[in-house]
């Protein structure tokens, strides 16, 4: 991503040499793009969402989420004996696609959603279970428009799973799981928190 891609567009360099130090952070952690990134995935062992909020008026992009992925320190508390398999954690995907997408709609109006798949290794089940997170927000809530994925390197595939997740008789509830909100430098960090199943 270069200088003027995602970040020049919501205002937040990628990488810019200024530090911004505050309290729980460390000191190398400095307001851009790239360095949240790898501090979340590389050094916060919390599972945390980072929304950051376009900063241009009138931006038909209203912001950026981070998630964090199979290879983030927060996914080895829910993985468990998973932790490195290729099949990922299904509880970790839904979880924060599902509160991506309801910070992206409660906090930023957003009606049009880009989502992309974010573990390293492509899975079958990561791509399942954002379109069970989309069925479910979308059941509990009014005003989305679309989705779009972004990179999908199942190709077509996505297409099969939608169609056979949209002729399931029964698509399930969602599960509120518990979620802290912490703002710094104008960003959202969400903790999210949910019961770990036991590791066998």
């Amino acid at each position: 991503m270069g200088g003027r891609g995602i970040g020049s567009r919501i205002q937040v360099d990628e990488r810019n040499l200024v530090q911004h130090v505050l309290d729980g952070f460390p000191e190398d952690v400095e307001r851009n793009i790239s360095s949240l990134a790898d501090w979340n995935r590389l050094k916060n062992p919390n599972v945390t969402l980072v929304g950051i909020p376009s900063e241009r008026q009138g931006s038909h992009l209203k912001g950026l989420i981070l998630v964090p992925h199979d290879r983030s320190e927060s996914y080895r508390q829910y993985a468990g004996w998973e932790y490195g398999r290729p099949r990922p954690h299904r509880d970790f995907v839904y979880n924060v696609t599902y509160e991506a997408i309801a910070h992206a709609h409660d906090k930023w109006g957003s009606k049009r959603i880009a989502i992309t798949n974010f573990f390293y290794e492509y899975h079958r089940d990561v791509t399942t279970c954002q379109v069970e997170a989309m069925a479910h927000f979308c059941n509990d809530h009014q005003g989305i428009e679309s989705f779009t994925f972004l990179n999908d390197r199942g190709g077509n595939e996505l297409l099969e799973i939608v169609t056979g997740f949209n002729g399931l008789p029964d698509i399930g509830v969602h599960r509120p799981i518990i979620s802290t909100l912490t703002r710094f430098w104008g960003i959202d960090f969400m903790n999210l928190n949910w019961p770990k199943v036991p590791v066998g």
